[in-house]
């Protein structure tokens, strides 16, 4: 429990370390993200709510960006003293050197999580005439689903599903990148094949958003359930690369 505390307090000097250029790339490319969510359904006479703007941090360009790359990114800045032979010799070994970077993956995920939910708050409820509309004639939700319509749904049950989601779904993609930090040694490959994903995702083919999202369309009839898969994808995934841990030729030292 120690060795976590530490982590923690590193992780917040790195932070404080990398302040400017992580406020850059939070308040520019999130606010160009929200821009384009806005501006584009204004000739069709939508009446955007709270509740879609907090799904649309769920699905496309928005979710990959603000949750999955701009994370990754902080967070092969954070581990890259990580990978030199002579810090792998000093640590326990490269079992407990897994749990660490899953557990600075998490920290780090959550707080720009948190970022992106108050962002949404403080940027768009002043914006918004409804907290939801789903069962509006004029909502998102009718304009994605051709005019399908749903009674019934409150404000929290999509706020508690859209933070489930981007916690597992963002957890997901970080362990994924990890592994494949591991395995080339090189960052650049590991968001090579985030983008891969990425791609065949955002392109409706298959991948976490299509599956196991909470888009708009899975309100219609609304499956709980693909919270309890998305998390067993997530321990698969923490297994797995807990498993290949214990052998060394996982962990190409440079």
């Amino acid at each position: 429990m120690k060795r976590y505390r530490y982590l923690l307090r590193s992780y917040f000097r790195f932070l404080k370390e990398k302040f400017f250029l992580l406020l850059l790339l939070l308040c520019g490319t999130v606010a160009l993200n929200f821009e384009k969510t806005n501006s584009q359904f204004f000739l069709y006479n939508v009446n955007l709510s709270l509740a879609d703007n907090f799904i649309f941090l769920c699905f496309g360009f928005q979710f990959y960006f603000n949750v999955v790359l701009i994370p990754n990114f902080f967070l092969s800045l954070l581990i890259e003293k990580d990978f030199s032979a002579n810090y792998l010799l000093r640590s326990r070994g490269a079992p407990f050197l897994w749990y660490e970077h899953v557990f600075l993956a998490f920290i780090n995920l959550l707080l720009f999580v948190l970022f992106h939910i108050l962002l949404v708050f403080v940027l768009k409820l002043p914006n918004t005439t409804s907290v939801i509309n789903f069962g509006d004639k004029h909502s998102y939700l009718a304009f994605a689903t051709n005019g399908k319509i749903v009674t019934g749904i409150e404000f929290y049950e999509i706020f508690i599903f859209v933070l489930i989601f981007l916690l597992l779904a963002g957890m997901f993609f970080n362990i994924l990148f990890l592994f494949f930090r591991w395995i080339f040694n090189n960052w650049l490959w590991s968001f090579v094949i985030i983008l891969i994903f990425a791609f065949f995702d955002i392109s409706n083919v298959f991948g976490i958003c299509t599956n196991f999202g909470v888009d708009h369309s899975k309100w219609v009839n609304f499956n709980p359930t693909l919270s309890v898969q998305l998390f067993l994808f997530v321990i698969l995934a923490f297994k797995t690369g807990s498993f290949f841990s214990h052998r060394k030729e996982f962990f190409y030292a440079r």
